[in-house]
């Protein structure tokens, strides 16, 4: 009962999520198929940024039912697959134990894994808000570049839809990249549903979510952005953990944001080749994380997977050279 990997998400053991959203069923039917097929290359982020730049209007309207998909099935998996995030747990508790630090999690997941963690270490890390994520007062702010499974925007209300058009129907006449960031609120219903609405106003919610697309870029409140620029100006730690290292928005971002000087950065990864590779990128774009004198020392990488960085004793090293 592992939670899915991304070539995974389309597959037919989650058929009968994908039976709430038509478009998914019509996509998923070449998306399952293709991460079957051994010896073949599959990106599908690739796939589904053709998808979403199709000139076939039928193909784009399919593609809607994407990210209100990905929303219902990982609140599934956070609920079903994993019973307690272990790792974040104890991730959580190291990072925080005893220590004066700041800390700013910047994570390109939807899941709400990272703040149940945060939540159980300590009360006082609890999310309420939107504000919450990044109080002054908060030793741990986290910075969801790419949304939040429990992140919405309404769809705006017509006269038509008024007078009975269904979600299809209002998804059809509605461009969901239409929307300003600071319309974001969070709801913690977890309400793993196609017709998921506001409690007050009726009105549909779309899920704010990057969709896994090459070209990506920020999907949160501003004031999110400027804390994390904020708080890069004094970062001289790093750890990078499960990246691919091809967010170019996130790159980008850091390569402005995190001033020259000393810096450590470790990298977290499944195998050897994957770990360098990430580093490469990283280093490929943010000159600072660099090695040579004045810049950055010499990068450490851990290429067992998460767990076993946890295991060792390369964390508290990172914690010591803050």
């Amino acid at each position: 009962m592992k939670p899915p990997l991304a070539k995974q998400l389309f597959e037919a053991r989650f058929w009968h999520i994908a039976q709430g959203y038509p478009g998914v069923q019509v996509l998923g039917a070449e998306l399952g198929r293709l991460a079957q097929l051994e010896g073949r290359p599959f990106d599908l982020e690739e796939r589904l940024s053709q998808y979403a730049s199709s000139n076939d209007a039928p193909t784009q309207r399919h593609f809607k039912d994407i990210p209100p998909y990905l929303r219902d099935l990982l609140i599934r998996v956070t609920i079903e697959y994993v019973p307690s995030p272990t790792n974040y747990l104890n991730l959580v508790r190291r990072l925080l134990h005893g220590g004066s630090h700041e800390i700013c999690f910047v994570s390109l997941n939807y899941d709400t894994l990272l703040e149940k963690a945060l939540q159980a270490y300590d009360g006082d890390l609890k999310i309420r808000n939107l504000d919450d994520y990044v109080a002054e007062d908060r030793r741990a702010s986290v910075v969801k570049i790419h949304g939040s499974t429990n992140w919405a925007v309404e769809v705006p209300r017509t006269a038509a839809e008024d007078g009975g058009l269904n979600r299809e129907d209002v998804l059809q006449r509605w461009d969901p990249s239409d929307y300003d960031s600071d319309a974001i609120t969070l709801d913690h219903r977890n309400d793993p549903s196609p017709a998921w609405r506001d409690v007050e106003s009726g009105a549909y919610l779309y899920p704010a979510l990057t969709a896994p697309l090459r070209d990506k870029s920020f999907t949160c409140p501003r004031v999110h952005t400027e804390k994390l620029r904020e708080f890069l100006q004094s970062c001289r730690a790093f750890l990078v953990i499960g990246s691919s290292g091809l967010d170019d928005d996130l790159l980008g971002f850091l390569s402005k944001n995190v001033p020259t000087g000393e810096t450590v950065v470790q990298y977290v990864n499944n195998g050897i080749e994957a770990t360098l590779a990430v580093r490469e990128r990283f280093e490929e774009n943010i000159r600072q994380f660099r090695g040579g004198k004045g810049r950055s020392a010499q990068p450490q990488l851990a290429h067992e997977g998460f767990t076993a960085y946890l295991d060792g004793g390369d964390l508290e090293g990172l914690i010591a050279a803050k």
